[in-house]
C-alpha cells in the first residue's frame, strides 16, 4: 500500500474554494477514484488555517500514483493549480504502523473460532454500520479490523 498526505497552501480562501469545486466536478475526484490502483482519497480542511487543504490518498502501489500524477500534469490541472498556491505542495509519504497486539497475519476468517476472554467465540465478518452483539450491550461499528476490540472482545476478521 502506498499512502500519502498532500498539503495544499492556497493564496486565498477563494483559491481553495475554486480548487474544491474542481475536485467536485466531472474531471475531479471521480477521475481519481476510477484511476487504476486508487484505493481511496479523502479531502480535509485545516482547522488552524482556512487557506489549507489536505488530501489523504491510498494507492495499491507507488507507480499507480505516479502514473496518475503524470496524467494530471498532461491534462493541465497542475498548471491551473500552481498560481493558486502560496508555495510548493507538502507531500508526505506514509508507512503504516501496526500497533495491534496481534500481528496482522494472525487475522482469522469468518467462521473460525478465536479465544475471547474466558470463552471461545465464532467470529463473523463485520461490515461497516453493522450492529455487533456482545454480552449485555449492542454496539454499531464503523469499521472492524484485525485486532480491534469491541466491548472487551478482540475481533480478528477485517471489515
Amino acid at each position: 500500500m502506498y499512502t500519502l498526505s498532500i498539503v495544499f497552501n492556497f493564496n486565498t480562501v477563494d483559491d481553495k474554494n475554486t480548487f474544491t469545486e474542481i475536485l467536485r466536478g466531472a474531471g475531479g475526484l471521480v477521475v481519481t477514484k476510477a484511476w487504476p490502483g486508487c484505493v481511496s482519497i479523502d479531502v480535509y480542511n485545516s482547522v488552524s488555517d482556512e487557506t489549507q487543504l489536505v488530501l489523504w490518498e491510498k494507492w495499491e502501489k507507488q507507480s499507480d500514483q505516479e502514473a496518475y500524477m503524470e496524467m494530471r500534469k498532461e491534462t493541465g490541472l497542475l498548471d491551473l493549480l500552481t498560481p493558486m498556491l502560496s508555495g510548493p505542495l507538502d507531500i508526505c509519504v506514509l508507512n503504516e504502523v501496526n500497533c495491534s497486539p496481534f500481528p496482522l497475519d494472525d487475522a482469522v476468517d469468518a467462521g473460525e473460532t478465536v479465544e475471547s476472554g474466558e470463552t471461545d467465540e465464532t467470529v463473523d465478518a463485520v461490515d461497516a454500520g453493522e450492529t455487533v452483539e456482545s454480552g449485555e450491550t449492542d454496539e454499531t461499528v464503523e469499521t472492524v479490523g484485525a485486532g480491534d476490540t469491541i466491548n472487551g472482545n478482540v475481533h480478528a476478521s477485517a471489515a
